[in-house]
């Protein structure tokens, strides 16, 4: 019983640190951008290095947290995100994460 809430608890906190790295700073939402006819589509990956590198840390984090390969889970995380969450909430959500 002691370890469930324990799990639960670790959770609530891995969420409210992942709530936390998503906004920005000033607390204010960034304009939405106006729509256009080239904005239909989805900006490829392979004409801006920088999106494809950050797809390819997505991707890294993503496999690294299912796995569940806590060490590589973690240190993909950003320093700014860190100050939020431990490496020890991430192993326990990483561990009690659902798999397809």
């Amino acid at each position: 019983m002691r370890t469930r809430a324990t799990t639960a608890a670790l959770a609530a906190l891995l969420l409210a640190a992942l709530t936390a790295c998503s906004t920005t700073d000033d607390g204010k939402r960034p304009p939405h951008p106006t729509p256009t006819k080239s904005a239909s589509r989805a900006p490829s990956a392979t004409a801006d290095p920088a999106r494809a590198d950050l797809e390819k840390t997505v991707r890294a984090y993503t496999a690294a947290y299912f796995k569940p390969d806590v060490t590589t889970a973690y240190n993909l995380i950003s320093a700014r995100c860190k100050v939020q969450i431990t490496k020890p909430a991430v192993s326990v959500c990483s561990s009690t994460a659902p798999t397809s």
